[in-house]
């Protein structure tokens, strides 16, 4: 494939529609709040989630970039409320299509 047809080939629209943006007055579909989720070890508490706080609207697409250990599954796995022992999220809320 020349350099020409990766361009063409990139340009090309998809079948997929653009979504409309949220109006100011509605509520994202997810608000996360001060999330803090920390683990207890003998060594002491590790501090895995510690403030973090964004929201997403409605037909919203976004990616979690950071480096290794930052927290990024952490993240994912206390919004969806998978946290295993000796993990517990201790502060913070996750609110999802306006319930907590």
């Amino acid at each position: 494939m020349s350099n020409q047809e990766v361009r063409e080939s990139m340009s090309t629209e998809h079948d997929s529609k653009p979504v409309d943006s949220p109006k100011a007055d509605e509520e994202p579909l997810l608000d996360v709040r001060n999330l803090r989720t920390q683990f207890q070890t003998e060594e002491g508490t590790v501090k895995a989630v510690d403030d973090v706080s964004f929201s997403i609207d409605s037909g919203k697409i976004v990616g979690f970039v950071g480096e290794s250990g930052s927290g990024k599954t952490i993240t994912a796995k206390s919004i969806l409320r998978l946290i295993e022992e000796p993990g517990e999220i201790v502060d913070g809320e996750i609110i999802f299509d306006g319930e907590n």
